[in-house]
């Protein structure tokens, strides 16, 4: 068993250090050279997180290179399976009607994080609904810039500057 102590204990994976000082834990999030996880092989929680964090920035990154194949792919019967995959959730987003549908959301973050990323012309973008998640993002910018300048504006003229 993995929880029995000894030296003679042989485990199948590799052994996982966890600190249970939460001040440590505080201390190691920053990134310096004292970052548990970089220290000689042994992995502290924040190299478990940082492990999991680039596992997680890997498959959102075939998933938008994946989504830039199927928005461009005009093959009826494309080998890729995962194109065939993603045409057929591209399409149910297209067709379902009901909002807290799990699959649609889910197709919905991946729009959003390509529009967040995409740098190509607005007119140029194969992907579904680029252009206009990228319109609303300048839209909610301006306004967020705009009321940002009203309180700057309202500090000043309570300060007097």
């Amino acid at each position: 068993a993995c929880h029995t102590s000894g030296a003679a204990t042989r485990h199948p994976h590799p052994l996982v250090a966890v600190s249970s000082n939460i001040s440590n834990q505080v201390t190691n999030q920053g990134g310096g050279a004292g970052r548990s996880g970089h220290n000689g092989g042994s992995y502290g929680a924040t190299g478990i997180r940082d492990s999991r964090m680039e596992q997680r920035q890997k498959s959102i990154n075939l998933h938008m290179r994946l989504l830039l194949h199927t928005s461009s792919c005009v093959v009826d019967n494309c080998p890729s399976t995962n194109c065939r995959k993603m045409k057929s959730l591209l399409e149910h987003s297209k067709v379902c009607t009901t909002r807290s549908c799990q699959v649609c959301r889910r197709v919905h973050a991946l729009l959003q994080i390509h529009a967040r990323g995409c740098r190509l012309d607005l007119d140029q973008c194969p992907v579904l609904h680029c252009r206009s998640f990228r319109e609303k993002m300048h839209m909610v910018r301006r306004q967020q810039s705009q009321m940002d300048q009203r309180r700057r504006a309202a500090m000043n003229a309570a300060f007097g500057r």
